[in-house]
């Protein structure tokens, strides 16, 4: 919406969701059999709830929500992160506490190796510190994985692959350095627009300096 504004460009909110939703979901189609950015039969149900006024312009709600406004995330059909009280009504499974913006909300996420036991959030971040610190090992513990991995790479089961994304700018998708000790993983963001992350875009002269703007809008 900033940039939009900022161009002259004659976007209404509607177009912006759109360009979100399901364009990108219409393009996808062409070479995919799921169906997505549309809620309609057969499709993959992606859905996000957004709290907003009474008789509020739903595609303008959208555009100026922030995190402290989702009330649920229901992926594919299976809600996954959302308020206590649409999580248990929704019909979540095994859940943990999550608090995001000052609100306390529930996350629907297990643990790979035990698909019956939720995975605290706490814990997902422990564990992607802990590949933060040593990517290496980290990688040659996925090498071997895959080395070892018989089955479809489609299979619910098989072994992550992680792909960098296009560190040399020549191909689709990056290799790993010849020298895994390279590797950096910069430190991870936190879930909301807080202090620590508008200071890693203001004054960095993003779209011209545009998105200075973000400061004052999450103030």
């Amino acid at each position: 919406r900033l940039v939009a504004d900022h161009l002259d460009w004659t976007l209404s909110d509607e177009d912006i969701v759109r360009m979100a939703t399901c364009v990108p979901g219409d393009v996808l189609s062409r070479a995919w059999p799921k169906r997505l950015g549309r809620l309609q039969p057969d499709a993959m149900a992606d859905i996000v709830v957004i709290r907003a006024k009474a008789r509020a312009n739903a595609y303008k709600a959208i555009v100026e929500a922030t995190e402290a406004d989702v009330d649920l995330v229901v992926v594919d059909g299976q809600p996954r992160y959302g308020s206590t009280a649409l999580m248990a009504r929704s019909g979540a499974g095994a859940t943990t506490k999550l608090t995001v913006a000052g609100r306390q909300h529930r996350l629907a996420l297990t643990r790979p190796d035990d698909v019956n036991t939720a995975w605290e959030w706490r814990g997902i971040l422990a564990r992607m510190e802990e590949v933060r610190a040593d990517p290496k090992t980290a990688v040659l513990q996925a090498q071997a994985l895959a080395a070892g991995w018989a089955g479809e790479t489609d299979d619910p089961g098989a072994p992550l692959r992680l792909a960098l994304d296009m560190p040399t700018g020549v191909a689709p998708v990056g290799g790993l350095p010849k020298d895994l000790g390279d590797l950096v993983v910069p430190p991870l963001e936190t879930l909301t627009h807080d202090a620590a992350w508008l200071r890693t875009v203001h004054g960095r002269g993003f779209h011209g300096g545009v998105l200075d703007g973000l400061t004052s809008y999450y103030g």
